[in-house]
């Protein structure tokens, strides 16, 4: 209580814990540590997982003999096989593989590239000299009755260092875990939740910390800090844990350090759990970002190895506190590793929404300030190595292998980079199949975080392709995972996927819009016919040569193209330029980018006849669910005509935006629809104009287009682009597209979608 005091501290070996130097089989009872090791007979000590989860778990066993290098000796034997050699990419396939066990010619995308795999096995000795442990009695085996240590009062101390802890927290019991720092640093809310949330102080340096302890067979997580600032976890292993082991509890604890601790075979507590949760747990479920997490692993958790659920206010006792989490800066998170569990390996998303402890997707911004996540390594997790949903991130040094489905997927927002990581599709570690075969290493929102520099080993074309996520589009195994790219075209975000290195490794399967992707239009949740990115750029020739366009092979792209070539195993290359065409919408007369409106929309491309080669067409909000992400990738030079699936003709606005069609010989050929018999004026304007049409061609932003042609042909030869013509007899407006407006985008910095795609707008209204 305050001003109490907790000292022990127990005599520790030199070393805590090590890895395995060589494959350990099913029934070993003899183990090579990488590590000389002074541990004792009757020590226990835990081995990790080194397969996917629940392809064995993680196995205590007790020691024979006294050892006193870095062989050891155990009473029984291993259930399964563990993993125990490193593992090295090499530049040069050998049988199928370009990793090795013996160090060869390896050339990384960046010097900052990680360049060897560690995928062995976890050794750690968990007996202590000071046990603290709960009776082995009728209560602990029925009821989940365990010891428990608590920690309050910011005026007492506790130095724990040494310690085991067996038999311990309480099954389904708030504030009864086996050590538990519990509203040191702020007030508690009352019983009815009013009052409390005041700042107390952080524990006195050095006053709180736990170190080189273990705590194993605990029916109620392992280590929880709650309400407090300022203590210090390291080197303590927390094996066979219910729930999350180690646990920020309300969003309030800032400034504390967690190091060089091992959370393994976490387990859901099912119906006896605290928070929803705790369905998922986790390793180490980290509420608020300011603190040091480094160097600690999660693995054979039944969640994720470990869990960054940065809420917008905090819980619990804590809930009155004046902080919002998700505003503050990650204080360090660097060296974790997340392997072997049934969900991610780490996590930043899903933040805690209430009380009961649920979760929703959410962003974790941080004030919009540019923060890392360094050297990080998720391997062999069965729901994808890393996901996110953050703002402005830089990952710097990861290590991705080995985990179903994709390496490192979510959402950020420009500004986001992943660099320098090394990604290794299938190591040598493969005696159980994939789950989902179709691995990719990347996959990006919409091209919302540069992947820069980075290391592709491994990564074949698998297929056939598979529908994602979203039901929105189908994906097949390779590097980039293209299928979540719609907001806008052409999908210019290559630019910003510089220095790439692939070894073995196939670029990824462009994936056509779900109208052309042969797939059925139907899916459980609705309608797939609205735009992805029909056309992308490959700027640095990943599928092709540097600078053509991908496109689906269908002759609403083909038709007219100069040369193209077969893209494996699906879409073509070409040189040819591709721009966007979208944003349309109808009675609307500001200048709106956001989208396109409700209507349907059928974009037809035409021959020099107008005769309708192909089509693409885009439902109406009843129908798609993709709402406003409704676009088309268009050719340089080509024809085409917008018709609007239902309603009367525009007769008052019509708008239409065009993309990466700036350049001064720029041009297509547009027919819009507008009623006949309503006479019609245009503009064209370049980024977001909000002054009259005379303001902006002053300042060389704006095209005043005027409806005085009398033909197609009239509209060709005009080399100003000014002149439409008005087809009364078939309520369409024609408009020859050209660049060579003056560049109008405040934010432009030659990198972001905008800055690149170079937006313009074409609004027709009545004259």
């Amino acid at each position: 209580m305050n001003g109490g005091s907790l000292e022990l501290h127990g005599e520790v070996p030199g070393r805590l814990k090590s890895k395995l130097a060589s494959h350990a089989m099913p029934g070993a009872t003899s183990f090579t540590l990488a590590d000389s090791v002074d541990w004792k007979a009757g020590d226990r000590i835990a081995i990790s997982l080194t397969d996917f989860h629940g392809v064995g778990e993680t196995e205590v066993l007790t020691l024979a003999q006294d050892s006193s290098g870095t062989s050891i000796q155990t009473t029984t034997g291993l259930s399964t096989f563990r993993w125990g050699r490193l593992q090295y990419p090499i530049d040069t396939p050998v049988s199928g593989s370009a990793v090795s066990l013996t160090q060869g010619a390896f050339t990384p995308a960046s010097l900052d590239t990680p360049t060897v795999l560690d995928e062995r096995a976890l050794v750690v000795n968990l007996s202590r000299r000071i046990v603290i442990e709960g009776a082995e009695d009728d209560d602990w085996a029925s009821d989940g009755f365990g010891v428990h240590v608590m920690v309050m009062g910011l005026q007492s101390r506790a130095q724990v260092s040494g310690v085991e802890f067996r038999r311990c927290g309480q099954r389904r019991a708030m504030g009864r875990y086996p050590f538990h720092w519990h509203m040191l640093s702020y007030s508690p809310a009352d019983a009815a939740g009013m009052g409390g949330g005041v700042y107390l102080g952080d524990a006195v340096s050095g006053g709180h910390y736990l170190r080189n302890c273990s705590i194993a067979q605990s029916e109620n997580r392992a280590v929880t800090v709650h309400g407090t600032c300022g203590v210090e976890v390291e080197e303590t292993y927390a094996v066979d844990i219910k729930g999350h082991a180690f646990f920020f509890e309300d969003g309030s604890e800032q400034r504390n350090r967690v190091t060089d601790c091992v959370a393994m075979k976490v387990r859901s507590s099912g119906s006896n759990r605290l928070k929803h949760h705790d369905l998922e747990a986790s390793g180490f479920w980290l509420t608020n970002p300011d603190n040091a997490i480094s160097r600690n692993i999660g693995s054979d958790c039944d969640g994720r190895g470990l869990w960054n659920s940065f809420a917008t206010r905090c819980f619990g006792l804590s809930r009155n506190a004046p902080i919002n989490p998700n505003s503050l800066l990650i204080g360090l998170f660097e060296e974790n590793v997340g392997h072997s569990n049934r969900m991610t390996g780490i996590v930043t998303e899903f933040p805690v929404q209430d009380e009961a402890g649920r979760v929703d997707v959410g962003v974790y911004r941080a004030d919009e300030i540019v923060f890392a996540l360094r050297r990080c390594q998720v391997w062999k997790n069965r729901g994808g190595g890393y996901q996110n949903r953050v703002w402005t991130p830089v990952y710097d040094g990861w290590t991705f292998a080995d985990n179903n489905t994709i390496d490192a997927f979510g959402q950020s927002v420009a500004g986001s980079i992943l660099r320098n990581a090394l990604f290794v599709g299938s190591s040598l570690n493969n005696a159980t199949p994939f789950s989902d075969p179709l691995r990719r290493a990347v996959a990006s929102y919409n091209f919302s975080i540069d992947f820069v520099d980075l290391t592709f080993v491994n990564y074949p074309y698998v297929g056939p392709p598979a529908m994602n996520s979203h039901y929105t589009s189908y994906y097949s195994g390779g590097v980039f995972d293209g299928s979540d790219l719609y907001i806008g075209s052409p999908g210019m975000g290559h630019f910003r996927n510089s220095g790439w290195r692939l070894i073995n490794s196939h670029p990824g399967r462009f994936s056509p819009s779900p109208y052309f992707d042969g797939q059925p239009i139907s899916t459980p949740i609705g309608n797939r016919h609205w735009g992805l990115s029909g056309a992308v750029w490959d700027p640095h020739g990943y599928w092709g040569a540097a600078g053509n366009y991908l496109v689906p092979d269908e002759p609403f792209y083909t038709y007219g193209l100069s040369s193209s070539t077969a893209l494996y195993p699906t879409g073509r290359s070409t040189p040819d330029l591709f721009y966007g065409l979208g944003g349309t919408w109808t009675g609307v007369a500001s200048t709106f980018f956001a989208g396109s409106g409700p209507e349907g929309v059928r974009l037809e491309r035409l021959d020099s006849n107008n005769n309708v080669i192909d089509e693409h067409t885009i439902g109406d909000f009843s129908t798609t669910i993709a709402q406003r992400f409704r676009h088309f990738g268009v050719l340089k030079g080509g024809r085409y005509r917008i018709v609007l699936l239902s309603g009367p003709s525009p007769s008052n606005y019509f708008n239409f935006t065009i993309e990466n069609a700036w350049r001064p010989n720029d041009y297509l050929l547009v027919a819009a629809p507008w009623d006949g018999s309503v006479p019609v004026a245009g503009r064209l304007d370049s980024g977001f104009v909000t002054g009259t049409a005379a303001q902006g061609a002053a300042a060389g932003v704006t095209r005043v287009l005027s409806a005085v042609g009398s033909s197609i042909s009239s509209v060709l030869a005009d080399p100003t682009g000014q002149t439409m013509w008005q087809d009364s007899a078939n309520n369409l407006v024609w408009i020859k597209h050209m660049g060579g407006l003056q560049l109008n985008e405040p934010t432009y910095d030659g990198r972001n979608e905008f800055s690149l795609g170079r937006r313009h707008q074409v609004r027709l209204y009545r004259q």
